[in-house]
């Protein structure tokens, strides 16, 4: 009974260090990069939104995995015998849904009209959005690293 104990608080230790790990935040409304993009050179070009409409990004696959791993593990610190085996079962396949839930996203299909003329589909997690906003996209090569609103100050008496 010790170890199953032990094994359930580890288990409940990963998953809230995860949660943590995943949500916490240094700055309040501050936008996220990925380390891979810090000190790279990367191109920008100012634009404004012509249309948006509303997408789900839909899960990898990652997030339902991990959820019925963790829900197993949790299931199986609950009953005995065949209770046990119905309540991993059960555990793993909440945790499924529970993980596919998280993964996936609500996002935007921007068509923006950028300051050279060309004209882009870009999809962009998030609903912030909404036509005649001046946007600035910043992007590596043929990959765009994200789109911003155009606020006050630099870039924002873009026509």
């Amino acid at each position: 009974m010790r170890k199953k104990y032990l094994a359930f608080v580890l288990a409940l230790a990963m998953v809230v260090s995860f949660n943590f790990n995943s949500c916490s935040q240094l700055y309040n409304n501050t936008e996220e990069v990925s380390l891979g993009d810090a000190g790279q050179f990367m191109d920008f070009q100012y634009g404004r939104v012509l249309d948006v409409s509303y997408v789900r990004i839909k899960d990898t696959g990652f997030g339902a995995a991990v959820g019925a791993v963790l829900g197993a593990i949790i299931g199986s610190f609950v009953g005995e015998g065949k209770a046990n085996t119905l309540a991993q079962v059960l555990g793993g396949l909440g945790g499924a849904y529970l993980g596919y839930k998280a993964d996936t996203a609500n996002a935007q299909q921007l068509i923006v009209e950028l300051d050279d003329g060309r004209r882009a589909a870009i999809v962009v997690r998030g609903t912030e959005f909404k036509p005649g906003d001046k946007i600035r996209v910043i992007y590596n090569g043929g990959r765009i690293v994200r789109v911003e609103k155009v606020g006050t100050g630099y870039g924002a008496d873009v026509q």
